[in-house]
């Protein structure tokens, strides 16, 4: 799996809630009490309840283990979401708009 690369919990589980698009942000060995633990860092983005709804990045991490187990159960308890966005989720509705061409476009007509 590739930093990036976005999925979800269909039903939920755990930490994971239903209709979240999370991030895989990467691995890393964390040691803990003294062991060794393989995890991954998640990475989600919700908009804040405050006046001017910014955006917040949240982040959690997750056991390799569980983690790998939950994609690849069956059903899978997380799954890979087909439609993976460019762009963060506030600019989301402008995921594959090729901007050198908006601004060609532009320049042609201000000519």
């Amino acid at each position: 799996m590739y930093v990036g690369i976005q999925f979800e919990a269909p039903e939920g589980f755990g930490s994971f809630r239903k209709a979240v698009r999370y991030y895989f942000a990467g691995g890393r060995t964390e040691v803990l009490d003294g062991l060794s633990v393989d995890t991954v860092l998640l990475v989600w983005f919700a908009q804040s309840n405050l006046r001017w709804q910014t955006w917040r990045a949240y982040t959690m991490s997750v056991h390799r283990q569980d983690f790998e187990a939950a994609l690849t159960s069956l059903p899978p308890r997380l799954r890979i979401l087909p439609k993976q966005f460019t762009l963060p989720p506030w600019l989301e509705e402008v995921d594959g708009v090729n901007f050198d061409e908006v601004e060609e476009q532009r320049v042609k007509m201000a000519i």
